[in-house]
């Protein structure tokens, strides 16, 4: 679902994969932000992100292993699936932790 979306766009901007997710990451910590009337740079917002991220990578895991299973001979093993999974979210997580670094820094 997102991995089909991540190349389209990809292909289409010119853009790498991940810079998708940054995208979704830091739209998603806007939103919150906006909903919660808090600033920019509050940390509530990386809450967005991190809830985004997991739900949208778990959707991925069950899509993906629904017919064989995540145990099924020839898959990884466990935790490198969620490691590369993980990972995604982390990369969402990156452009929000990074707004909210930098208002820290500059509040000072």
């Amino acid at each position: 679902m997102l991995q089909k979306l991540k190349y389209f766009l990809g292909d289409q901007l010119g853009l790498p994969p991940w810079s998708v997710l940054v995208a979704l990451g830091c739209l998603a910590h806007v939103l919150i932000n906006t909903l919660l009337r808090k600033p920019l740079a509050s940390g509530w917002g990386l809450l967005g992100p991190l809830v985004l991220g997991i739900v949208i990578e778990s959707l991925e895991i069950w899509i993906q292993y629904r017919d064989i299973g995540l145990f099924a001979p020839g898959n990884d093993a466990l935790l490198t699936i969620l490691g590369r999974h993980s990972l995604d979210v982390a990369v969402m997580l990156g452009g929000p932790l990074l707004i909210v670094l930098l208002g820290a820094v500059m509040s000072k």
